[in-house]
């Protein structure tokens, strides 16, 4: 893969942003709940909804801080409404005391587009700020434009704030869709829902489509600390979470970085055909150490301590090539001893036809120095018995483990190393030198087709980019061979036999490949503080003492986790006029065990009406009331995104006629008094 700067990175260098402070007049000492409107309503005293202040008045107004008369701690600022312009957060909260920016039922920022270096909300230099969608708060672009003349090419990023930074920040319960439509094979696409830099930031129950970018978090020479992403919805990206330095001659650093418990959908809009590589090398997760400083300068970073558990990444609807992929969860790491402390566990990466580990799920990585890969689930796509797809796995460096994963692939993994390797060549590398520090065991390979199922690998970027391969076709060849180079054993408890997997990627209660045949991690768990560990990707437990099960279920007694199906794959609500408006209704269900919670998320000129946030326990259903509302004439097509358990969707269309008059000879039948 081309090793080219991430777009969010080039996008920091245009955004500058001055906090607004012209003074308007003086004001009475303020509420703890301010409600705020596009413009003024009724008595315009801020007190509730009907009386609301304009959002130019919020803007405007000079005293963001702490104390009386000002929006500051402790403060709770209610949208109301459509919001079409834009909001620069003037002042930040305290300790305890955030200033929240809530979004009340149905609220919304939502504008044909955003010009360059503009966003709806700025949170540039600002700390303990919560903003908070409330139960379907939705930030949206509406004009898609036509063929190479695109309001979207602005570039434009939802949620700002990398320049001066941030800190003590959340975001949760927010839509962002719809910021860049892609239309062409040949666009590279734009739009970052977030773009930020900053310590102790919550990006939680988010749902965020249609874009180059969902996340884009920078980390900066002074120490960037406390980053999480838990519990999001990501469909239809680029890139879905993607964690970077920022160039500097200092070396930048993060630490303590969560991702976990995440749906991510991977983007059909980025698809290009077979053959057709415009650098759109789609990643789910996307995490790298490194970034160019000019003439061929490289800063190299460091992450420490990352934990990615429980997240389920997986193919777009309409998956359609496999071309510029580059996994499901890439770490793109420059210097392996630049990323320390790598946690990787219950991860579930599935892949459908015709995709090869291409950002759909699929391949997923680890590397670094201490790094545990362990109970994750890799799928590809079944044929004739077999599997498709390419590498399922890859761990990297020194003291790097990878225990009790499944691979259902048509390849199986790669195990490489930097450790011991200054100075060496291909001609002088020895076996026990390319594989020295890396472990594993106990892990199932199905549907390995032929030539390079097994690869050690030596990855040398660090000193000349040497590199030496020792492939094997079958897990006979790698355990008798690297056995015997390494006078150690290879994956000694490690098997071919088929696993049974249900619709869910949980072994069927007939399996007995999977179940109880991996190895017990509690005390590596209990040594590392790490409580995560011994549940499964559903939260159940794992036993204290005895093999667990292999892959991301535990499998047995325990609970299924929840599913979603959807009565319709599409519904079309037909003709309706122009100002008029057309119900209809789709039925979700709980098709797994556990709780099923989500919302139903859609862009105009569709809405939600009712029903659109659920709580199902197992086989329990919910109607929920889509509402097609056309203010133009012209066809509509949108995809009603349902989230929770492995998500889901439903296609939407309608016509929009114009309104007809009846003829003068009708109007003047019916006037009044004849």
């Amino acid at each position: 893969m081309p090793r080219a700067l991430s777009s969010f990175m080039k996008i920091r260098k245009i955004f500058t942003f001055a906090f607004v402070g012209a003074i308007l007049c003086a004001l009475p000492c303020l509420a703890a709940d301010i409600y705020v409107a596009q413009t003024a309503q009724g008595a315009n005293t801020g007190a509730d909804a009907a009386d609301a202040h304009s959002l130019a008045w919020l803007n405007n107004f000079t005293s963001w801080g702490t104390g009386t008369n000002q929006v500051g701690a402790g403060v709770t600022v209610h949208l109301c409404g459509t919001l079409t312009n834009t909001l620069t957060i003037g002042g930040s909260g305290s300790a305890g005391s955030p200033i929240t920016i809530h979004f009340e039922p149905n609220a919304k920022f939502s504008a044909p587009t955003l010009a360059p270096a503009v966003s709806f909300i700025n949170v540039d230099g600002r700390s303990w700020i919560v903003i908070d969608g409330g139960s379907n708060g939705l930030m949206t672009l509406t004009d898609n434009g036509t063929v190479g003349t695109y309001d979207y090419a602005n570039n434009p990023v939802a949620i700002y704030g990398a320049s001066l930074g941030v800190d003590h920040i959340v975001f949760q319960n927010l839509s962002i869709r719809n910021l860049y439509q892609r239309t062409t094979n040949t666009d590279t696409g734009a739009g970052v829902a977030f773009y930020i830099i900053g310590s102790d930031v919550t990006y939680s129950n988010l749902t965020l489509g249609e874009a180059y970018g969902g996340i884009a978090h920078s980390y900066t020479p002074t120490v960037t600390s406390n980053v999480m992403i838990l519990n999001c919805t990501f469909t239809n990206y680029n890139h879905a979470i993607e964690i970077g330095c920022g160039g500097s001659t200092t070396p930048p650093v993060l630490l303590n970085l969560t991702i976990s418990h995440n749906t991510l959908q991977s983007g059909d809009m980025f698809e290009s055909p077979d053959g057709v590589d415009v650098g759109l090398h789609r990643n789910p997760i996307f995490l790298f150490n490194e970034s160019g400083l000019g003439n061929g300068g490289v800063t190299i970073g460091c992450i420490s301590n990352i934990l990615i558990s429980c997240n389920f990444i997986k193919h777009g609807w309409h998956p359609v090539s496999h071309t510029a992929g580059s996994g499901g969860m890439f770490f793109d790491t420059y210097n392996n001893a630049a990323t320390l402390h790598v946690r990787v566990f219950n991860n579930i990466s599935v892949l459908a036809y015709p995709l090869s580990w291409s950002g759909g799920g699929g391949y997923a990585g680890a590397a670094g120095v201490d790094v545990l890969f362990a109970n994750n689930t890799i799928v590809g796509w079944q044929t004739n018995g077999g599997y498709g797809g390419g590498y399922a796995w890859t761990i990297s460096g020194t003291n790097a483990q990878a225990f009790n994963n499944i691979s259902l692939s048509s390849k199986a993994n790669w195990m490489a190393t930097e450790a011991l390797t200054a100075g060496l060549t291909n001609n002088n590398a020895t076996s026990a030198q390319l594989l020295a520090g890396v472990v594993s065991d106990y892990n199932i390979f199905n549907g390995i087709t032929g030539y390079g199922g097994w690869v050690g690998l030596i990855n040398t970027r660090n000193n000349g980019g040497v590199f030496s391969e020792l492939i094997y076709d079958t897990l006979a060849q790698f355990q008798n061979m690297l056995g015997g180079l390494l006078a150690a054993q290879v994956e000694p408890h490690s098997t071919t036999a088929t696993v049974q997997l249900d619709s869910n990627f949980a072994p069927l209660s007939t399996d007995t490949v999977a179940t109880g045949h991996g190895t017990n991690l509690t005390a590596f768990a209990i040594a590392d503080n790490l409580p995560g560990l011994t549940n499964d990707f559903a939260g159940n437990p794992r036993p204290a003492t005895g093999n667990w099960t292999i892959g991301a279920y535990q499998g047995g007694t325990v609970q299924k986790s929840a599913a979603i199906s959807v009565s319709s794959a599409s519904q079309d609500f037909g003709m309706v006029a122009v100002g008029a408006m057309a119900d209809q209704t789709i039925t979700i269900t709980n098709t797994g065990g556990g709780t099923l919670s989500g919302s139903a998320i859609v862009a105009a000129p569709f809405s939600i009406v009712s029903g659109g946030s659920y709580n199902l326990a197992a086989g329990q259903s919910q109607t929920i009331t889509v509402s097609y509302s056309p203010t133009a004439a012209g066809t509509n097509s949108q995809v009603v995104t349902f989230n929770g358990g492995a998500g889901a969707s439903s296609a939407l269309t309608g016509t929009a006629v114009a309104k007809t008059l009846p003829p003068p000879q009708a109007l003047q039948a019916h006037a009044p008094g004849q």
